[in-house]
């Protein structure tokens, strides 16, 4: 025996020249169970011959033939399914940031694993830039004095009141999740009305020169009146568009005694 053979009639492994300690004779390799993996089969071959599992393991191999040691014995696993017919569904998810479904959910059916499956990719909603308006109106309703009127510039007909709209608009920058459809404000509301005459923008609903009635002053429910004119009126308070808004305009006689 040279140095460092396996002698498979000793429990040790034995060297020339050192006094070899008797042991428990070996005269097989042990059963042994494969790596159970679920839903399969274990397929053994030893030496290229097909064995059979006893109660799960691998029959113990002889290590003789006769009297004489056997060749080397080679064992070979694999594994087949055990339900070759069966056929499974994978499910992929293409989920945002919180863990929510967004769309596109795909099913494949395939014909190996064991058990249904799925996969979360992670995605991102597209969010996209915009402007948001909004209009704003004023009106101012004028009521003519007694014996007073004013005369439609198109029908020319005469009237005991006039209505004039001023809208004003404004604007702010928003984004938009477009598989949610939310929209969140990403900038002030700004004025977005350029003054004809001035190719400025108009902040505020500007003053008005009101139309005179000889021997009546104007009145106001809102704002106030100088020299004949409507105050101006703001656009934007606190961050926000102002909502519409009318303004009544009434006339009060100088001398209400007079003809008394």
């Amino acid at each position: 025996m040279t140095a460092g053979d396996y002698n498979p009639w000793q429990s040790v492994t034995s060297f020339t020249g050192i006094k070899e300690t008797p042991g428990p004779a070996a005269t097989e390799f042990p059963a042994f169970k494969p790596t159970p993996v679920e839903g399969y089969t274990p397929v053994v071959t030893v030496n290229g011959g097909a064995v059979k599992l006893v109660n799960g393991e691998v029959p113990a191999q002889s290590a003789l033939n006769g009297k004489d040691l056997t060749k080397d014995i080679n064992v070979n696993i694999s594994y087949k399914l055990t339900n070759p017919d069966a056929t499974i569904t994978h499910t992929v998810n293409y989920v945002d940031a919180d863990g929510k479904p967004a769309g596109n959910i795909g099913t494949v059916i395939i014909n190996f694993g064991v058990k249904d499956s799925s996969q979360n990719i992670p995605v991102t909603h597209n969010i996209v830039k915009s402007y948001e308006y909004k209009d704003v109106t004023e009106t101012i309703n004028i009521t003519a004095p007694e014996g007073g009127d004013f005369v439609d510039n198109q029908t020319k007909e005469h009237k005991s009141s006039e209505i004039i709209p001023v809208k004003l608009q404004v604007a702010r920058l928003v984004t938009t999740d477009e598989f949610t459809g939310e929209v969140t404000p990403a900038g002030d509301w700004k004025a977005n009305t350029v003054d004809d005459s001035t190719k400025q923008l108009l902040t505020e609903f500007p003053e008005r020169s009101l139309p005179t009635f000889k021997g009546y002053t104007p009145q106001t429910d809102k704002g106030t009146i100088t020299d004949g004119k409507l105050s101006s009126f703001p656009l934007i308070k606190n961050g926000q568009p102002v909502q519409d808004f009318t303004v009544k305009i009434t006339y009060k006689s100088n001398n209400p005694d007079y003809g008394k």
